[in-house]
């Protein structure tokens, strides 16, 4: 496992990471938790996957805004949009978002709700055969 800080435009985020390839999987903690949570996980996804478990804006050692309205779930999903696009600088990769359920986190729903274009440009799905095409075709 390795530790990083990736530069996004408004924070910068520590995530840990492992495994390597083009598909990427980024594992998303709840409140009141960081990246430790998945420590058991990200070894097991990264003998497959390139796995990211980042600290989201104000946990742990990630950047910490002052100010409520820094919290706000369009800057949270902001953030990971600028994280898989940070990993993605090469060649988009197929990516695949894990959170927890009862985590008042960003979720995908708010990905394609505030990110429209963004989620159809990079947004992959599996299709028969292992090939993928953009969402949406």
């Amino acid at each position: 496992m390795r530790h990083d800080y990736a530069q996004l435009s408004q924070v910068r985020l520590h995530y840990v990471e492992c495994g390597a390839g083009d598909d990427l999987v980024i594992l998303l903690h709840g409140f009141p938790e960081c990246w430790y949570s998945w420590r058991h996980q990200l070894p097991v996804l990264g003998e497959r996957y390139h796995v990211v478990a980042p600290d989201m804006r104000g946990y742990n050692l990630s950047d910490k805004p002052k100010g409520v309205e820094s919290y706000h779930i369009e800057l949270l999903v902001q953030d990971i949009v600028e994280l898989i696009d940070h990993f993605s600088r090469r060649k988009p990769p197929s990516w695949l978002m894990i959170g927890e359920p009862a985590s008042p986190g960003p979720s995908l729903k708010d990905i394609r709700k505030l990110f429209p274009s963004w989620w159809r440009c990079r947004s992959r799905r599996r299709q028969p055969g292992g090939q993928t095409s953009p969402c949406g075709n």
